[in-house]
């Protein structure tokens, strides 16, 4: 899932493709609590950090949702770091489970990034590799069609240049 679609523009600045973000509304869900207290807590770091969140957004990012009203409404994009930083402050079997699934959702982006540049027979994943394979062939046919498009034009070049090196 491509979660930068799902937010509106950060208030900070664009957000690069390759940053990988968890949204605060994920972040509550995997830790069962309202989005409320996960802003609150990270509105609490980001002060203790002396206003960290509005010189270098390395940790958490300011951003947007539209909710079910339709409505713009504030939260935060977590990097990596930011999740690091948030699980250490929480102890007992919440933090264990909300570590282990930061890990995984990061390691799974990660995964996804490292296949977007390889071909399709070297990706491991099937289906994965599958798609892949139909982004190259697509890729492949469209430039197929351009050549022939390109055919009368490099052949009138070609004899333009062969009668112009016979004088």
């Amino acid at each position: 899932m491509n979660l930068q679609a799902n937010f509106r523009q950060n208030k900070i600045g664009e957000l690069k493709e390759d940053v990988q973000v968890l949204s605060s509304l994920e972040v509550a869900e995997m830790v069962g609590r309202e989005h409320k207290n996960i802003m609150r807590d990270i509105l609490n770091i980001a002060s203790h950090l002396g206003g960290l969140l509005k010189v270098e957004p390395t940790y958490f990012i300011e951003s947007s949702y539209i909710n079910s009203q339709n409505k713009e409404m504030p939260c935060f994009l977590l990097t990596k770091k930011g999740c690091e930083l948030y699980g250490t402050r929480m102890i007992g079997a919440k933090g264990t489970q909300f570590a282990v699934a930061y890990i995984e959702r990061f390691n799974s982006m990660e995964r996804e990034l490292s296949n977007l540049n390889k071909p399709s027979y070297q990706i491991e994943d099937e289906i994965l590799r599958a798609e892949r394979w139909i982004e190259e062939r697509k890729e492949k046919i469209l430039l197929e069609e351009k050549l022939e498009e390109q055919k009368p034009k490099v052949f009138l070049a070609d004899s333009i240049s062969g009668s112009i090196d016979s004088i």
